[in-house]
């Protein structure tokens, strides 16, 4: 029974660590020539880099810079 409340324990304080505010970023890269690409993503360099990858696919090419990104 005491195994049980302790995995309880450790179950509760594993789920409130990974339930933050800052859980997921959303981040925007542009180009001068108006190609943009978003992305979300929990790690903050994923989400960089999505959204970097889309909007060079989308036709901006080396001109993309990443605008901002923001917890979700």
């Amino acid at each position: 029974m005491s195994r049980f409340f302790v995995a309880v324990i450790i179950g509760s304080a594993i789920a409130a660590a990974a339930s933050t505010s800052a859980s997921a970023w959303h981040c925007l890269a542009s180009s001068p020539n108006g190609a943009a690409g978003t992305a979300f993503g929990v790690i903050l360099e994923r989400a960089q880099s999505i959204s970097m990858r889309r909007c060079i696919n989308r036709g901006g090419g080396a001109g993309c810079q990443i605008v901002y990104c923001r917890p979700y």
